[in-house]
């Protein structure tokens, strides 16, 4: 197909854009990008609030984008706002929105303003520049980097505009308005969803095994399976028995062995417990042996 076929099989998308259509259609007759399960769910939510843990790499600028685009163009006298927690974050999305707007034949001039057609527009903030008054969509991307102050400011300002809140984020600390709202929030208020690595097709599997190792454990769930809560994590490391004969326990420089195990009551046959208890035995013969040896010299010097 030539380019100019192609442009203008991309101008005829744009010009028959009917208000109906989902986001996903969206995506992949006008934007030519198709949505994994678990990005349809999330360009499909229709809630006032939603909230979506997800693995690194999952694609959260690129479903934010694409979101944002549908809702501007295919609502007249839009305004969609874009935060980022960094300024030079807010540049790397507003440049992949007009990366995906050129399907459209609507990329527009550089700058933190898009826009389209019918009086729409996207406007891209970082956190600490102040919320766009009035918007009828904001989306929050890498929203555990965002500040508790200006998501503060945030939330009023998307109220005045009565359009839905969307956060997007890997998790983070444990604190901050993203972790309060994924961890703590147990109203219906907000729509969650999850998104792991393994849900996530781009992502080879070999490749996770790599990050496994070089993160650890507890950082590679946080990062890579949405996980906030050590505490379900670490029995999948230390608490595994040995299905296998013959096979060995999953141990490495995790460090919280014997925190994890103080209070708990280790199984039998359980590697660590065998370990410990060869150590434990192999303290007590060398100290019966110090003691024998200095008992020994103390009997020599009464001679």
């Amino acid at each position: 197909m030539s380019a100019t076929a192609t442009f203008a099989s991309r101008a005829g998308c744009a010009a028959e854009i009917p208000p109906e259509m989902d986001a996903v259609a969206f995506a992949r007759r006008c934007l030519r990008f198709e949505p994994d399960a678990k990005q349809q769910e999330v360009l499909l939510a229709a809630g006032p609030r939603t909230i979506v843990n997800t693995s690194r790499m999952w694609g959260k600028s690129t479903i934010a984008a694409v979101r944002a685009l549908h809702w501007a163009w295919t609502k007249p006298q839009q305004t969609v706002a874009l935060v980022s927690a960094r300024r030079a974050d807010s540049v790397d999305l507003m440049r992949l929105t007009r990366k995906l707007a050129r399907e459209l034949g609507a990329a527009g001039k550089a700058g933190p303003r898009l826009e389209l057609g019918r009086g729409s527009q996207i406007m891209a903030r970082a956190g600490g520049d102040g919320p766009v008054a009035g918007a009828d969509l904001t989306i929050v991307d890498d929203a555990a980097r965002v500040s508790d102050e200006a998501f503060a400011a945030l939330r009023p300002a998307a109220a005045m505009g009565k359009g839905p809140l969307l956060l997007l984020s890997t998790p983070r600390d444990h604190s901050g308005f993203f972790y309060e709202i994924w961890e703590q929030d147990r109203s219906d208020a907000w729509v969650k969803i999850q998104a792991t690595a393994e849900e996530c097709v781009r992502l080879p599997e070999e490749f996770l095994k790599e990050e496994r190792k070089r993160l650890g454990e507890i950082p590679f769930w946080k990062t890579y399976m949405c996980n906030y809560d050590d505490e379900k994590v670490r029995p999948k490391i230390y608490a595994g028995w040995v299905d296998e004969p013959g096979g060995e326990f999953m141990d490495g420089p995790w460090g919280y062995e014997e925190e994890y195990w103080k209070d708990r009551e280790m199984p039998e046959g359980h590697t660590l417990k065998k370990e410990w208890t060869a150590r434990a035995e192999a303290k007590a013969r060398a100290e019966a042996e110090a003691l024998a040896q200095a008992q020994a010299k103390n009997d020599e010097q009464d001679r």
